[in-house]
This record gives structure tokens, C-alpha cells and sequence, in this order.
């Protein structure tokens, strides 16, 4: 027969069920930690899955919008890569890459497209929706293409606007110039431009092609050699302009004193162009053969009779 249990026997059994009361707490608190992050992570999805821009706003408060012929394109992709590194936990720039937009699920594509799209202006969005694409790699290669221009080529245009407000003085003034005024000062301020590089920016929009060059090679040359340099002075445009025109520097600094001054091959040819030479007969052009050269004919002196008669 079986002894009765005694006071000691439940004892014991009340610390082991403490103790396995315990350790079942700490097994339920160690998972809760381990599936915290992954439902963080899931509704950080999900809601930009529902709500991309309130997600995309809450981390971008300047909310950019991008639009052609401006330089916030670079601004734009920052906001943007800034969101979606940390809805999918990119370490890279997320635009970077193709990969890493068809890494997403077809639901997350949709809600990237959906993005782009809500940060551009409409007559950008008219563009980008005629070429009739839902891939959001396809739709960011078209916006950039469109936006992402040189610094330089917008800094220029910028000059241009601003020289165009500067000549508008003789007409009466409207709150459409003040306006015009505020969005260029604005992005050229954008742009960090200094005295002297709105030195350079200015001799380079009005200075054109001299004579006996072509005005298309000389504004590329120049544009090409001012676009690669990281900072431009007036210095450095006028050192590319009179390199464009093969003028080199030393020729203007020869003075009046010496005695011999390299010749101005410019202007040699433009003075061989412009003059008329003697040709032979048989190396004349057509036109030229047919002019015979007429010989000055002199007039016969007149006589009079009365005066032969008195002599």
C-alpha cells in the first residue's frame, strides 16, 4: 500500500511547478523578442504598402517634387532612396541598382511606382505615363533622363533667366516678375553659386564664336572642357575660351616694346578671304573669264577753229 504524501512531498512539488512556471515565462518573453523586429519590419511594409506618401513625408519633410529642366533631381533621389532604404533595410542606394527593384514582390513594385509618381510635377507625370509602363525601374530611368541634367548646362540656363529679368527694367513691373525673381534667386542659391563663379557663368553665356570659327564647335569645346572641371572662376572660362579660339595665353601678354609679336593667324586668314587676287586667264572662274578688262579710254582734246585761225 502506498504511503500517504506528506507535508515535505508537496513541498517540493509546489518548487518544481514554480520552476517550470518560470522557465515556460522566460521561453514566452524569448520568443516575443525574437518575433518583435520581424512584425516591426511587417508593418513598416504594410503601411507603405496602404500609405506610401504619409511614410515617404514623415521621413522627407521638404517633400520634393521633381520636375524637368530643374536641378533638384539629385535632392529628389536623395528623398527617395531615403525612403525606401528604410521600408526594405538597403544599405546601398536603393535607386542604384536594377537588382534591387526586382528583388520586391509585385505588391511592393505597385507601391514604388506609386511613389515615383506622387513626387513629380504634371507635366512630367504626362511623360512618364505615355510611355504606358508599371515597372518602377523603367519609370526611374525615364525621370532621370529627363531631369538629371549637368550642373553647369542648368547654372547657364539660370544666367540666361536672370540677364533676361535684368533687361526687363524698362518695362512696368508685375507680381509675375517678382515671382520669376524669387525662383531664380532661389535655385541659384539652391546651387551655392559665388560672386566668382557667376563671374564665369555669365562671360561664358555671352561671350560668342570670333570670326572664322564655327560657333557650334566652339560652344561645344568650351562647354565640354568647363562641364568636366569640379570648380570655374572667371579665370579658368577665359583661359578655355582663348584656348578654344587657339589663341594662346602668352600672345596677349606681348607688349608694345617688342620687337616681334606672333602673328594673328585669325586675322591673316579673314584678310585672305575678304581680298581679291590676281588670277590667269586660264585659272579664272567662269564669271571671272567672261569680264574683259576694259582700258580707260581718254577724250581727244577739243580744237578750236577760231583759235587755229588767230595762230
Amino acid at each position: 500500500m502506498t504511503a500517504a504524501p506528506t507535508a515535505e512531498d508537496y513541498f517540493h512539488l509546489k518548487g518544481e511547478l514554480q520552476r517550470l512556471k518560470g522557465l515556460l515565462n522566460n521561453a514566452n518573453l524569448f520568443r516575443v523578442n525574437q518575433q518583435a523586429p520581424i512584425d516591426g519590419v511587417n508593418s513598416v511594409t504594410q503601411s507603405f504598402h496602404k500609405k506610401p506618401l504619409d511614410l515617404h513625408y514623415m521621413h522627407n519633410p521638404k517633400k520634393t517634387r521633381s520636375a524637368k529642366g530643374k536641378a533638384n533631381f539629385k535632392m529628389w533621389d536623395r528623398e527617395i532612396n531615403r525612403t525606401l532604404k528604410y521600408v526594405f533595410m538597403n544599405a546601398d542606394m536603393f535607386t542604384a541598382q536594377e537588382s534591387n527593384f526586382k528583388a520586391r514582390s509585385a505588391k511592393e513594385q505597385v507601391a514604388i511606382a506609386c511613389l515615383l509618381r506622387s513626387r513629380i510635377e504634371t507635366p512630367l507625370l504626362e511623360i512618364i505615363d505615355g510611355n504606358n509602363s508599371d515597372n518602377p525601374w523603367i519609370i526611374f530611368k525615364n525621370l532621370k533622363s529627363q531631369c538629371d541634367r549637368p550642373d553647369r548646362q542648368h547654372k547657364l540656363d539660370l544666367v540666361n533667366q536672370f540677364a533676361d529679368l535684368m533687361a526687363n527694367q524698362s518695362q512696368p513691373g508685375t507680381d509675375n516678375d517678382l515671382a520669376k525673381w524669387s525662383t531664380v534667386w532661389a535655385e541659384m542659391s539652391q546651387l551655392k553659386i559665388n560672386f566668382e563663379e557667376l563671374g564665369g557663368l555669365c562671360l561664358q553665356n555671352s561671350f560668342a564664336a570670333p570670326v572664322g570659327i564655327d560657333s557650334k564647335t566652339f560652344e561645344f569645346v568650351v562647354g565640354q572642357k568647363l562641364e568636366s572641371a569640379a570648380a570655374v572662376e572667371l579665370n579658368d572660362v577665359m583661359t578655355v575660351i582663348q584656348a578654344a579660339t587657339g589663341k594662346s595665353q602668352h600672345k596677349a601678354n606681348v607688349g608694345a616694346d617688342d620687337s616681334y609679336a606672333p602673328m594673328d593667324l585669325d586675322a591673316v586668314n579673314a584678310i585672305r578671304q575678304n581680298s581679291s587676287r590676281y588670277a590667269p586667264p586660264h585659272r579664272r572662274k567662269p564669271q571671272q573669264s567672261g569680264q574683259i578688262a576694259k582700258a580707260p579710254i581718254t577724250q581727244k582734246p577739243q580744237l578750236s577753229m577760231e583759235k587755229a585761225t588767230a595762230y
